[in-house]
């Protein structure tokens, strides 16, 4: 985790932003309470949880316009993230893209993040 946290830190930088956004970093990177996860159904509520309250972070901030009420479909890093997490269902519980959803983009992330 702190190795990704580490690799996408310059991205935000060069986008001229001093830091990961402290609410961005709490949603993805903040793993105090994953411990408390216990079981599939656990770790399944909370990664959607936090999927959830991900994509209304920025939906918000991007002023009600990304993705057009879409689902997301989370890049790679993002899913990346989530699997390390919750290692316990990121075999059988995959992160799956739908066909009509909105394609997050590392961009979106960081410029619907400041």
């Amino acid at each position: 985790m702190q190795q990704i946290q580490t690799q996408i830190r310059p991205l935000f930088l060069h986008f001229g932003l001093q830091e990961i956004p402290h609410a961005f970093n709490d949603i993805v990177f903040n793993t105090t309470q994953d411990k408390k996860f216990q079981t599939v159904q656990d770790q399944l509520k909370e990664r959607e949880r936090l999927l959830g309250l991900l994509a209304n972070y920025l939906y918000q901030n991007s002023n009600r316009q990304l993705g057009n009420g879409k689902k997301f479909n989370w890049p790679e890093v993002v899913k990346i993230i989530f699997y390390n997490r919750f290692p316990q269902i990121s075999q059988t519980h995959l992160i799956v893209d739908t066909t009509d959803g909105y394609n997050i983009q590392m961009n979106d992330l960081i410029q619907y993040s400041k």
